[in-house]
C-alpha cells in the first residue's frame, strides 16, 4: 500500500486519496505492486476496500504503516487525514498518521532521531507495547528510533518487541530511513531485496 501511495503520487502529482484508493483495491483485488500476488491483508482494511468506506475501529493502526509517504508530498494535514481515513477513518488513527508525518518532516530537516522522539530515550523496554493499538504502534516506533544508533538496529529491535512486528518495523523502519539514508541499509539486506524494479518504478 505503501508503493501504492508512491505510484499514484508520481502519476497524478498530487495526493489524490481516491486514485490511491483505486490503486489499493488493485492491490487487493489483483495482487498490484505485489512480487508474487497478496501475502495478507487485515481483517478492517479488506472491509474498507470491499465497502468502500474507511473502518472506525478506534484501535486500528493500518495506515499508519503506509502514511510515511506524505511527508515527501507536500500533503497538508487534512490530506493526511484523507488518506488513512482510506482504511482507517477513526480520529485516533488519523491522528497518529497527522504526527507521523511531521516527525518524518523533521527528521528529513536535519533533526535526529532522539529530538524527534520526545521522552523516550532510556524507557525501559518492558514500558513498550507493540501490540495493534495505533497508539501503542506509534510510541513503540518512536521508541525504538530514540534507543537505536543504526537503521538495522531499530529494525531489529522493533521485530523483537514482538506482538504486531510488522506494523511496528514498517513505521520504525520508515523513520530510520529518513534519518539514516539508504547508505545506513546493509547491503546485504538491500541484495536480498525482491521487487526493485516495481519499487523503483512507483518513486517520485
Amino acid at each position: 500500500m505503501a508503493l501504492a501511495t508512491c505510484d499514484s503520487i508520481r502519476a497524478t502529482g498530487r495526493v489524490d486519496a481516491c486514485d490511491m484508493r483505486e490503486r489499493f483495491v488493485r492491490w487487493y483485488r489483483e495482487g498490484a505492486y505485489t512480487v508474487s500476488g497478496l501475502f495478507d491483508v487485515g481483517g478492517t482494511t479488506a472491509d474498507a476496500l470491499s465497502s468502500g468506506r474507511g473502518r472506525l475501529g478506534e484501535r486500528d493502526n493500518g495506515s499508519l504503516m503506509r502514511i510515511l509517504p506524505l511527508a515527501f508530498a507536500d500533503a497538508s494535514e487534512d490530506e493526511v487525514h484523507a488518506v488513512s481515513a482510506i482504511n482507517h477513518a477513526h480520529a485516533i488513527s488519523c491522528g497518529a498518521c497527522v504526527r507521523m508525518v511531521r516527525v518524518a518532516r523533521r527528521l528529513a530537516a536535519g533533526e535526529g532521531p532522539r529530538e524527534v522522539a520526545g521522552d523516550l530515550a532510556g524507557v525501559p523496554e518492558d514500558e513498550v507495547r507493540s501490540g495493534g493499538f495505533v497508539l501503542d504502534t506509534e510510541r513503540a516506533a518512536l521508541w525504538c528510533l530514540a534507543n537505536t544508533s543504526s537503521y538495522a538496529e531499530c529494525v531489529l529491535v522493533a521485530v523483537n518487541l514482538g506482538d504486531d512486528t510488522d506494523t511496528t518495523a514498517a513505521v520504525a523502519g520508515g523513520l530510520a530511513g529518513i534519518a539514516y539514508g539508504i547508505g545506513g541499509i546493509p547491503d546485504e539486506w538491500l541484495d536480498a531485496l525482491l521487487g526493485k524494479v516495481t519499487i523503483d518504478a512507483c518513486l517520485f
